[in-house]
């Protein structure tokens, strides 16, 4: 799939605390798997449900959406199943973004250069964040022995079955909007929610100008 994240949205701003408790949910799950026992009353395997993502289908390209809502967990997991499949076997079939009007931020997440030793990230605010989220994710997994349990949480993104043969896997509700233009959507359901800063104001007051 392909996501375009519209112009008007804020960047990517998840925080170390964010990144680390999605991580903590994972890691959680993964300790609950104990064979057939976590089955639900259907017989079906257990799975880890993210929160939902709202899209608007693009009117002329093929699995490609914009993004209403859900941008922060969009970014997170692509950076953690990159960094999952770092010096892997497997290689994940990983989505892909476009960021109109932030090229920067653009090529540094299409280039992965967020998992490199260089210190683009240092001049750009959202490449920091990206940069940020992926250094949380390393230093996780080097604590506490959460190093272990990275193949478990590695085969439940890739759907890849354990020594059960059970199919635990990662889910994410999925939202699509039809009949409305993605920012209509976008203001519709984040209105009042989230508190802008001065600069971020401004930048939404010269796009719906045409500045």
């Amino acid at each position: 799939m392909h996501f375009i994240i519209p112009p008007y949205q804020r960047g990517y701003r998840w925080e170390s605390r964010q990144v680390e408790e999605l991580l903590d949910d994972l890691l959680d799950f993964v300790k609950s798997m104990k064979s057939k026992r976590n089955r639900n009353n259907e017989g079906r395997e257990p799975y880890y449900c993210l929160q939902p993502i709202a899209v608007v289908s693009h009117p002329k390209n093929v699995d490609t959406y914009f993004v209403v809502d859900g941008q922060q967990r969009l970014t997170t997991i692509y950076i953690l199943m990159h960094y999952l499949s770092k010096n892997s076997d497997y290689e994940y079939p990983v989505y892909e973004f476009s960021l109109p009007s932030r090229d920067i931020q653009n090529e540094y997440l299409a280039k992965l250069e967020f998992m490199e030793d260089d210190k683009k990230y240092i001049d750009n605010i959202d490449s920091f964040y990206v940069k940020k989220a992926y250094s949380t994710i390393v230093a996780w997994f080097s604590r506490d022995g959460h190093d272990r349990y990275k193949g478990k949480i590695r085969d439940i993104f890739a759907m890849v079955p354990d020594d059960d043969e059970e199919q635990n896997d990662v889910r994410v509700i999925w939202y699509e909007i039809s009949g409305k233009e993605a920012h209509r959507a976008f203001r519709e359901l984040n209105y009042g929610k989230i508190p802008l800063t001065s600069t971020e104001l401004v930048k939404a007051l010269l796009l719906r100008k045409g500045i």
